[in-house]
């Protein structure tokens, strides 16, 4: 690692580098400032190597992760604190405000407690449950959902579950979970949350989602299907459960996506980090990002051309943790973070 004190140096009045948003002192030799602004590009070959082999060890100075899954390769990110939508390999911006609990409540069949499937409450529930006899080659289905006045749905989520209990029956069980929308008579098809076979019994679905559906309708609901084949009017226990159902016009302004496992450890004499992102920005959307040992957390430098050396002098020994801040000034756009590495200078 570079054994720089250019952070430490009390002469000279600091200037803002506008290519990486490295501060760095004027007093500064010009092969020091340019060594400090490669240092981005160190971190970024670091993450082409990641992305070369799906393989980088995380360790001493260096650090790096894309977002093939929610974790990411390396495992980096927490997902629980996380309030980014991560989106196939990416993490944008979460829907903005919900507009469901507002909306007119469509019911046919009696769900218990139905309203909890709509209080941003990802743990509560409506549910329904029967038990039903499914012939050979039919089945049965559940709906519920909201309906309004015409309007642009940009964004959906979605958390449900669909269990059915069964003796043997020698037939294929089709478990279906639909978001379905509804132009002001009927209702169509426009997602499918889950699509499970089974042999005797099993649960689909249970995970939350976020669609994109840039849809104009009247309505949106969740329907339930299951059915067999050769089932020859077996009961059936058929287990509904919507979590939540949301949806919104536009992104959320702000959210982050939270990094604290599997990173480097600090001893508390690292003087800057330089951090490169893979991203992607419009005029209208900015990535911001902080620093922290797990107690003390640095201010938030914005990442211009996607890279950026920060001050980290005021961090003590413990683990590195960064904080990505997704930003928009357009609520129709979001910034898309698809990875991140960091090089650590002593």
């Amino acid at each position: 690692m570079v054994n720089n004190t250019w952070l430490t140096e009390t002469g000279g009045t600091p200037f803002e580098d506008r290519t990486n948003k490295a501060f760095i002192s004027e007093d500064c030799t010009d092969t020091l400032k340019i060594l400090l602004q490669s240092s981005v590009g160190v971190a970024q070959s670091y993450y082409q190597i990641l992305q070369a082999n799906n393989v980088f060890d995380n360790k001493d100075f260096a650090l790096a992760d894309e977002f093939t899954d929610a974790d990411g390769t390396n495992n980096t990110v927490n997902t629980t604190d996380t309030d980014s939508w991560f989106d196939t390999d990416l993490y944008k911006l979460s829907i903005g405000t919900d507009e469901a609990s507002a909306d007119t409540l469509s019911d046919p069949d009696g769900f218990t407690d139905p309203t909890n499937a709509f209080d941003s409450n990802d743990t509560t529930f409506a549910e329904e449950s029967n038990s039903v006899t499914v012939n050979g080659g039919t089945g049965h289905t559940y709906s519920i959902g909201k309906t309004f006045s015409s309007k642009t749905v940009k964004y959906v989520e979605i958390k449900a579950s669909q269990a059915n209990t069964t003796t043997s029956i020698s037939s294929t069980e089709y478990s279906r979970i639909y978001l379905q929308s509804y132009n002001g008579s009927t209702w169509t098809t426009i997602e499918t949350y889950a699509s499970e076979n089974f042999g005797n019994g099993g649960t689909s679905g249970g995970t939350s989602r976020i669609y994109e559906i840039n849809a104009t309708c009247q309505g949106l609901r969740i329907l339930f299907s299951l059915s067999f084949e050769n089932s020859g009017g077996n009961n059936v226990t058929q287990t509904c459960k919507l979590y939540t159902l949301e949806y919104s016009t536009m992104y959320s302004s702000s959210n982050s996506v939270i990094i604290d496992a599997n990173t480097l450890t600090l001893d508390g004499t690292e003087k800057s980090i330089a951090i490169y992102t893979d991203a992607t920005n419009t005029s209208n959307t900015s990535i911001g990002v902080k620093a922290g040992d797990g107690t003390t957390q640095t201010s938030e430098a914005t990442m211009l051309n996607n890279g950026v050396v920060m001050d980290i002098s005021s961090l003590s020994s413990g683990t590195l943790e960064l904080e990505f801040i997704e930003r928009t000034t357009d609520t129709s756009e979001t910034p898309q973070l698809k990875g991140y590495s960091c090089v650590l200078i002593r």
